[in-house]
């Protein structure tokens, strides 16, 4: 059946099924790449709220404030979003893991599979030109010697 469809048809086939493979895998690309800048605002977010925290822990122990039922309640809240932030990195990551394993899984169609081969070279053409170009190649040292 290969033999019957016209080259044409088959190239454009074959161009197809590329062009949706690229698609798929730049999409994924990008939604990847998506979620990676989201876990580095994350990272920055925490290391911004510990800055925060240790500011915090440290203006209570200068006021004398430690003891405080506030103090607690508010330091309790600060490791809980900070619980949470790492949450939501994991959770990230973990989608990241699963759309690059997707991009793994994509199998090749049947069309992409079998290769469109170019026309073959015909060998007495191939022969024929190899020794044309040697002599051209002595007959351009000649010119260069006879013209100093």
């Amino acid at each position: 059946m290969e033999e019957e469809r016209p080259m044409k048809e088959r190239i454009w086939e074959f161009t197809k099924d590329i062009s949706i493979k690229v698609s798929r895998k730049a999409e994924k690309h990008w939604k990847i790449n998506t979620l990676r800048v989201e876990i580095a605002s994350i990272k920055h977010r925490i290391n911004v709220q510990y800055k925060d925290l240790g500011h915090y822990v440290y203006q209570s122990f200068k006021d004398e404030t430690l003891g405080d039922s506030g103090y607690e309640t508010d330091t309790h809240d600060r490791f809980q979003d900070l619980k949470q932030l790492e949450a939501d990195i994991a959770a990230r990551e973990q989608r990241i893991l699963t759309l690059e394993q997707e991009m793994d899984d994509i199998p090749p169609t049947p069309d992409t599979q079998s290769e469109v081969a170019p026309p073959p070279v015909p060998v007495a053409a191939a022969q024929e030109e190899a020794p044309k170009a040697k002599e051209n190649d002595g007959d351009e040292t000649e010119k260069k010697d006879s013209a100093e």
